[in-house]
C-alpha cells in the first residue's frame, strides 16, 4: 500500500486486484476478469479504508490495553502492544478493532471484526515517512491496464 496522506491519495497492489485513489475517485480493478469500477472516494468518516487507517480511531470509540502480542516485522519478531476499540456507535457493521502497535509506536496491523463473522486486516509492510510519490502513481491509467 501506498499513500499520499496530504492529497489522501492510496494505492494498494494485490496479485488480482489493484484499488487506486486519486482522493476524489476511486478505480477498484479487478485484473482476472478484466474489469475496473469506478466510484466516488467515501468522505464518510465512520469508514475504515486505506484513506483514514493512520486516524480513523481518534475518537469515537471505547479503548482497551490487551496484552502484547509477538509480531515478525522484517524478518525478527518483536513484541507489538494490542489495543482494542469497541465502537461507540452501536449501529455500524462491526463491533471490534484489533490495533497492533510495533516497537517504534507505528501501527502494524489493524483487524477489522464484523458482526456477520468475517475479519479485515490492514498490514503495513513497510513504512516510509516523507517519501515523495508522483500522482500518476494513484491515478487509473488505460496504458498501465491493457484490456481492462
Amino acid at each position: 500500500m501506498f499513500f499520499n496522506k496530504p492529497k489522501n491519495q492510496y494505492a494498494i497492489h494485490m496479485k488480482d486486484q489493484d484499488v487506486l485513489s486519486d482522493g476524489k475517485t476511486v478505480w477498484n480493478i479487478a485484473k482476472d476478469i478484466k474489469e475496473v469500477q469506478v466510484t466516488e472516494n467515501e468522505k464518510d468518516g465512520s469508514t475504515i479504508g486505506p484513506s483514514n487507517l493512520f486516524n480513523f480511531y481518534q475518537q469515537g470509540y471505547k479503548y482497551v490495553l490487551m496484552e502484547d502480542e509477538k509480531i515478525v516485522r522484517q524478518g525478527k519478531t518483536e513484541m507489538a502492544k494490542v489495543i482494542e476499540l469497541a465502537p461507540l456507535d452501536t449501529k455500524t457493521n462491526y463491533f471490534k478493532i484489533k490495533l497492533r502497535v510495533n516497537k517504534n509506536n507505528h501501527i502494524q496491523d489493524v483487524t477489522i471484526f464484523d458482526k456477520s463473522g468475517n475479519r479485515y486486516t490492514y498490514a503495513i509492510e513497510s513504512l516510509y515517512i516523507g517519501k515523495h510519490f508522483d500522482d500518476s502513481m494513484f491515478k487509473f491509467s488505460k496504458e498501465k491496464y491493457k484490456g481492462i
